[in-house]
């Protein structure tokens, strides 16, 4: 995923198409870009702010990508 200061945007998928645009500080996506920081979650179904994308998800984890020290996507 890619973002856009507020958003961040699905650039590339394989498999089912998860949710387009994400809030920066919403879900896990956009609250690992927020804090800048990966983040894996054994059971999303107990973190607060969840989007449900897909319904046979029931892990993630987020890597931010950074060019010089600025954070430009995720994933």
């Amino acid at each position: 995923m890619c973002w856009r200061r507020i958003s961040l945007f699905l650039d590339h998928s394989r498999g089912n198409i998860a949710c387009a645009r994400i809030p920066v500080g919403s879900g896990v996506c956009g609250t690992a870009v927020a804090e800048e920081r990966i983040l894996c979650i054994n059971n999303v179904h107990s973190f607060n702010g969840h989007i449900v994308c897909d319904t046979a998800s029931n892990s993630e984890i987020v890597l931010p990508v950074r060019i010089n020290n600025t954070v430009v996507g995720a994933l």
